[in-house]
Formats: structure tokens, sequence, C-alpha cells
């Protein structure tokens, strides 16, 4: 005799694994189309799927909702609303009525949570895009809902329409590491701190391909970055003047430690035509600056500096426009409150007080550098990262990543996304593996991104900024 049981047991399966394969084709579909918010959402019900053994048994049910509203007197308990819960401010609803939200979500009849006729900012969003996906629910957003930006966000509206973002053709800021290995510094946040290898120069054919791969009619950030001291290389100035010739369009940016700034390479430098050079001088004081970077350089690095600009005004040089950046760390507070930064501020043309990174998790920041609060005016874990949406990197070797923080892994290539010599720049931005990893992130599922703190050093501007991008991705704006 057959065992009913175990042939409803056999056909629950191939329905589940049907559906699954549905939702998997469905979800790769909406990816390819840039349909972020309905990708998350199949995510969600894949998830679902893949979880519950009752889908087969209980596939009968009415799904139903909960909603959510300022107006709760215009909704009606249907065979489709399950609850109504009325919402004033995040604070009230949480105490008010979470706990019963989450007992009516455990159900499995409920599908999920409508939002509706609620101005949602990013701390709500981000608080129930949690609880569903815990859930392995589904959160939808009332269509209307799209007005609420013009209202939070107007004071960021046109600056936010003049980024072009993930819709863009190219990268707005493209990152050419044309170097990495021993440096002639040690400092404390850098990944090359204690290298002991050679120096590895990218080819000059590898180099013209990662500049040629650049529209000609972008206007982009460029930053020749090597993850060593730039003047250490010695066809800096040749990558620096091809870059600007082929492409006079872009902003050419370079970083340096400014030891190695004498006469010549300050000459060089302004008949370079690059646009921006920072110096990294980091700390206040010589005692500061040798236990930061482990060599006495303090006095040399600030003389340079006026070295350059003394130059600039000799020649009626208007670039490289130089910025001083120092770092906002707690060591450097107490110069930075008595305004000790805008001492050589007659000698450049801006100062940067900058955050640090983890570089992915690689460098401990917070061992010795920082405090353990040292993150928390900073932008919070499970915002997307900025870089993602913003930055493309070509390694030395030409292999293409997602974002500097990978650089410094020692499995990086499993995250290459490409080789200059035989990929498209452009049909890689565009591609399906950084779409794929973008959503990952949105959703704080990218392994690579857990434990990295880059995104976390943007600030409060860049923060609001991103949000709204956000925004147009959820709402289809």
């Amino acid at each position: 005799m057959v065992d009913k049981n175990i042939f409803l047991k056999n056909e629950q399966q191939i329905v589940k694994e049907c559906r699954v394969d549905n939702l998997n084709e469905q979800y790769n579909e909406l990816i390819k189309n840039e349909k972020y918010t309905q990708a998350s959402r199949i995510l969600n019900l894949l998830k679902a799927t893949l979880k519950s053994e009752e889908d087969f048994l209980n596939k009968k049910l009415i799904k139903k909702i909960i909603i959510i509203t300022s107006k709760p007197e215009l909704e009606l308990l249907s065979e489709k609303v399950c609850l109504i819960l009325k919402f004033t401010t995040f604070k009230e609803f949480i105490n008010d009525y979470a706990f019963r939200m989450i007992l009516y979500l455990k159900q499995f009849e409920v599908d999920g949570i409508l939002l509706k006729d609620i101005t949602v900012d990013l701390e709500i969003l981000e608080y129930f895009i949690r609880i569903t996906e815990k859930e392995g629910k589904t959160l939808y957003l009332f269509e209307k809902q799209n007005s609420y930006i013009e209202d939070t966000y107007v004071f960021y509206k046109q600056f936010i329409e003049d980024i072009p973002w993930g819709n863009s053709i190219f990268p707005t800021e493209y990152c050419i590491i044309i170097a990495e290995g021993k440096c002639n510094l040690k400092c404390k946040m850098c990944p090359q701190a204690n290298s002991s290898s050679k120096l590895r120069i990218m080819e000059m054919d590898t180099y013209k391909k990662a500049v040629d791969a650049i529209p000609d009619n972008i206007e982009i950030k460029v930053s020749i970055t090597p993850l060593t001291e730039p003047f250490l290389i010695p066809d800096l100035m040749d990558k620096i003047k091809y870059l600007k010739k082929t492409k006079p369009l872009v902003n050419a940016t370079l970083n340096t430690n400014g030891v190695l700034l004498n006469n010549k390479v300050i000459d060089d430098l302004i008949a370079s035509k690059l646009d921006a050079l920072t110096i990294s001088l980091n700390m206040f004081n010589k005692n500061d600056f040798e236990w930061f970077t482990g060599v006495n350089k303090f006095d040399v690095i600030e003389e340079n500096i006026k070295k350059l600009s003394r130059r600039k005004k000799e020649t009626g040089a208007i670039f490289p426009q130089v910025i001083l950046q120092y770092l906002n760390i707690p060591k450097n507070i107490p110069y930075i409150e008595k305004n000790e930064h805008q001492k050589l501020k007659q000698y450049v043309d801006s100062i940067s007080l900058r955050g640090l990174s983890n570089w992915g998790g690689v460098i401990d920041i917070k061992n010795d550098i920082t405090t353990k609060n040292f993150n928390n005016h900073y932008c919070r874990k499970e915002l997307p990262c900025i870089s993602l949406w913003n930055d493309l990197v070509i390694d030395w070797n030409g292999a293409i990543y997602p974002c500097c923080a990978v650089l410094p892994m020692k499995n990086k290539k499993e995250f290459a996304l490409g080789n200059v010599q035989n990929d498209s720049v452009q049909d890689i931005w565009n591609g399906e593996a950084l779409k794929e990893l973008r959503l990952k992130q949105l959703l704080n599922e990218e392994v690579i991104c857990k434990e990295c703190g880059i995104y976390e050093e943007t600030g409060d501007f860049i923060c609001l900024i991103l949000n709204e991008k956000i925004k147009q991705i959820m709402f289809h704006l």
C-alpha cells in the first residue's frame, strides 16, 4: 500500500522546486532591468520558499497583509487585510504596536507589510526591511510615497539631480593604482605600512588601456593612486601627462606624503597639468608624526609645502590645486579645536580633515589610532556603500575591482570583475556582476562588505546624498 504522506511530500517538493526556479528567473530578469525594489521582494519570497516546509500544504490559504498607515480610518479589514495599525511617530509605533505586528508576521498566511500614507525616512525604512526579511516576508511601499522626497529633501534635490550616480555610463570617480609595494613611510592606517615587497609598477601599455577606456566627452575625477609614495615611481610624470593629453576633461588627482617634493619634482608637477595634489601631513607636530609614520620628516614636509607654494607664485601657475590633509582622529582633536589645521592655510588652496577606514577589515584602526566610539558620527553600518555607486578601481596589473577596500585582501582575486587588457570597463560598470554586488550590499548581504568601514567615513552630507539614491531606487523615481 502506498504511503500517502510520502506522495504528498514528493509532490510538495516538486511544487517547491518549480517555484524556486520561477522566482530565480524573475529575480535575474529584474536585476537585468535594474528593477532593484522588485528584485529585493523576489529575494524575500525566494527565502521564504526555501525556508518554509508548509508552502504546499497551505497553498490554498488567502495571503493577507498588515497595513501600517497614518490614516487607519480609511482602511477596512477584509479577507486580504488581517491587521491595520496606526502610524503617528516612529517611537510611538514601536512602543504601541511593534510586538503585535511581529506576532502577526509570524503567521504563515501573512504575506507582509504595506506602508501607506507615511513619510518614510531611512531609519523607518531600515527597520521594516529588517523585520520583514527576518520573517521571510515582503515589504510593500504604497506608490504615493514618491511625493515625500519632495517635502523632506528639498534642500538637497538639485544637488542630487546634478550627480549621475548609478545611471552614469562610467564611474564618476575612477581610480588607477599605478604601483604598489614598499613605501618611504609606515603610516599606521596604511595596508602597505609593513610591506617588504618590491615596488610593482603598472606597465605603460596597461595604463594606457585604463586611460583610453574613459569616454572622451565626460568630466570625471581620475585618481592616479599608487599604494605607495607616487614620487618613487620613475614614469609617474609620463603617466600624468598622457592622461591630461588624451582626456583633457578629466579632473586628475594625486596623493603624496610630501617627503620627496624637491625643486625638480615641483617643476615637473606644474608642467604636467595635474589638477589637484593632496599632501597628507596628517598630524600636527613632530612627535605625533613620528609615532604615526615611523619616521621624522615633519619639518621636511612643512618646508616642501611652502616651497611648492612659492614656486606656483613665481610661475603664475594655478595648478595643481594643493589640498593639505590632516586626520580627524582623537590624538588630533585638541589641535583641530584650536584651529591649528589652519596654520599653513596661506600656502595651500584648501584643507581637508579626513576620517580613517579599516580597508575592508584588514587594518585595526581601533587598536591604537582611534577610540572604540570612533565611527559614531559617521554613517551607520546598514547603509549601502557609496563606492559601489560611484567608483571603479584598476589595479597595477590591470585587474578591475569594485572598490579600493578589496586591494589589501589576500584573496582579492576572487573579487576581480575583469581586466582592462581584455574587458570593456564600461561594460563592467553597467554589467550584471556589479549590479548584483550593489543589490547585495543594499540588502547588507555582501560578505566582503561586512567588516568594512570605508563607507562609514563619508560624513553626514554624503549620507544624505546616498539616502536619496536609495529612495530613488526603492520608489522608482
